[in-house]
């Protein structure tokens, strides 16, 4: 990442992510998954600063946020380790991701269930919209909602499954 609202900065952790968005005056937590031993972390306080809670942000990396109050904060930068493609590895049970990519296929969550590895994998996705979680099931529905930067998904799946997403960074 190369600025935070204009301020240079680079974001390569969760400790980071806390910072920018503007730190215990702002964040009540910060939720990741290890996909791959099925542990959760939250972030609290700063004092999670290189403690496993601190984890190193990859490109398909999912993160909740739990705010104090409203926040904007305006990210720009490269995406993280892609040129154009990105591989969203999944694995059995659960799997907090996002999109690293503005892939053009993808306008609406449901769309995710027809990309080769969530569909006929995962009956569900979870999400967040306005505070609230929402379930999005194979299919358009009333929760089916819009995708945007920034939003990460939790996919319970029943195989393992590398899921590519191809497009440019998001802007906004």
């Amino acid at each position: 990442m190369n600025t935070a609202d204009g301020v240079a900065r680079t974001i390569e952790s969760v400790a980071d992510v806390y910072d920018a968005l503007g730190g215990m005056n702002a964040v009540k937590l910060i939720i990741t998954l290890d996909s791959q031993t099925q542990e959760w972390f939250v972030y609290l306080t700063p004092l999670a600063r290189d403690t496993p809670a601190d984890r190193a942000l990859t490109d398909e990396m999912g993160i909740l946020v739990q705010l104090r109050k409203e926040v904007s904060v305006r990210l720009t930068g490269s995406p993280l380790e892609t040129d154009g493609n990105s591989i969203v590895t999944l694995t059995p049970e659960y799997n907090l991701v996002g999109l690293p990519l503005k892939d053009p296929r993808l306008t609406h969550v449901s769309d995710l269930f027809t990309l080769e590895g969530i569909g006929g994998n995962s009956a569900v996705i979870f999400f967040t919209n306005n505070g609230e979680f929402k379930v999005s099931v194979r299919g358009e529905g009333p929760d089916d909602m819009p995708i945007i930067g920034g939003q990460a998904f939790i996919l319970d799946t029943r195989r393992a499954a590398r899921v590519t997403v191809s497009g440019d960074g998001w802007t906004h």
